[in-house]
């Protein structure tokens, strides 16, 4: 074979099976390769970045540039942990130096940090004093180890955006005391915090634990600590198929979870993805303090009396008393539920927020009207959406 047609069958490979092979390769073996032409230059542009990214983490590099940042920075408002950073081919959610060291159109395979959840197999979460399993959260645990260790930051957003990427952080770490629960608990605790969104993983908590994770009184004590804040959001991943049809014994009693009586400056509630009881959650909706403004109840799973997406609406209607609040002060509604067949695969959604505004503050139609299922979508209604952020119809 001569030279040219071997370095064409090595371009033709898929992006995955070139990176697999590649990855074996020691440094030097590497820039080698990448000096045979172009295209090889370009398809190991990963693998570069990769060893990079290793051989920072193995020095402790990111973790000292953090620290700088957060003692110069003085305005630094805002953490935000993701593993959706790369986003999708050519739309990444954040520009990297990696990211932008691509050729447009580029096609490599997206990096996901996090374990995930899903229908193809199942994933049980272990301890979080498994020392090796909590590596997979390191960002999280030097974050908070970081900013734990400074009282004079002014860090007041902590936010875990997984964008409805099926993961998050390991709700182990609410398991009992430790090290890295301590140290979000001092970061949080600061004067001036005012928003926390936690995206939390959950897989195997419907087993032997019965989800012990929310029920240990922790994940409360978390809430408790900021009575002023002013932003809450829980999102839960858990692959429901394996409980399926059994969620109302798996449902967890909101007042375990969340201290609504110490909210005097609530203005955004958000609960995503979570098993919930009709009455509870409409209770929970009603001691809501009047500052709130933007109710979020996306993915939900409801059971129990009025169990459904459309009775909810209902009851919110008829009996809170948020429709008789002058206009600049209702709380608008977010809802997003999945539109398609694959239920707990939600690579895309339907956005429902507008027609469910319209149906409890105006004269619109309930967008959860068939009377066979409360909880499907009358045709054509909403806009459907990628957990990217794409639109894709209306």
């Amino acid at each position: 074979m001569s030279n040219s047609s071997f370095k064409l069958n090595l371009v033709l490979l898929v992006p995955e099976l070139l990176t697999a092979i590649v990855s074996y390769l020691p440094n030097p073996d590497l820039k080698s390769l990448r000096l045979t032409c172009k295209a090889l230059g370009s398809s190991c542009l990963p693998i570069r970045e990769t060893l990079k990214l290793q051989e920072q983490l193995r020095s402790g590099a990111d973790v000292n540039a953090l620290t700088y940042v957060s003692e110069r920075f003085q305005s630094l408002r805002r953490i935000t942990i993701t593993p959706a950073a790369h986003g999708s081919l050519d739309r990444p959610l954040y520009e990297m130096p990696m990211m932008k060291s691509f050729p447009k159109g580029f096609n490599y395979l997206i990096p996901r940090g996090w374990p995930s959840s899903g229908p193809f197999g199942l994933y049980i979460l272990p301890p979080w004093n498994d020392e090796t399993a909590k590596k997979q959260w390191r960002g999280f645990c030097v974050i908070t180890n970081v900013l734990a260790g400074r009282n004079n930051h002014h860090i007041s957003e902590l936010i875990i955006d997984v964008r409805e990427l099926a993961t998050g952080l390991c709700c182990r770490v609410f398991d009992e005391p430790c090290e890295e629960y301590d140290n979000l608990v001092h970061l949080i605790r600061q004067p001036g915090f005012r928003r926390i969104d936690l995206a939390l993983l959950a897989d195997g908590q419907y087993y032997d634990d019965d989800w012990s994770s929310f029920r240990s009184g922790h994940l409360k004590r978390i809430f408790e600590a900021v009575p002023d804040l002013e932003h809450v959001s829980l999102r839960i991943t858990a692959d429901y198929g394996q409980i399926y049809p059994d969620f109302e014994k798996n449902r967890i009693p909101l007042q375990t979870i969340f201290p609504v009586d110490r909210w005097q400056k609530l203005r955004y509630f958000g609960l995503s993805n979570f098993i919930v009881d009709g009455p509870d959650l409409l209770s929970l909706l009603g001691a809501l303090p009047t500052t709130l403004r933007l109710v979020e109840l996306s993915f939900l799973e409801i059971v129990g009396d009025r169990g459904n997406y459309r009775d909810i609406l209902l009851d919110i209607r008829d009996t809170l008393d948020w429709h008789d609040r002058a206009a600049n002060a209702r709380p608008k509604l977010i809802i997003h539920v999945h539109g398609s067949s694959m239920r707990y695969t939600p690579i895309r959604y339907q956005c429902v927020d507008d027609q469910a505004n319209g149906f409890i503050y105006g004269d619109k139609e309930n967008p959860f009207g068939a009377r066979s299922n409360g909880n499907a979508l009358i045709h054509k209604v909403g806009i459907e959406r990628s957990h990217l952020g794409c639109c894709y119809s209306g």
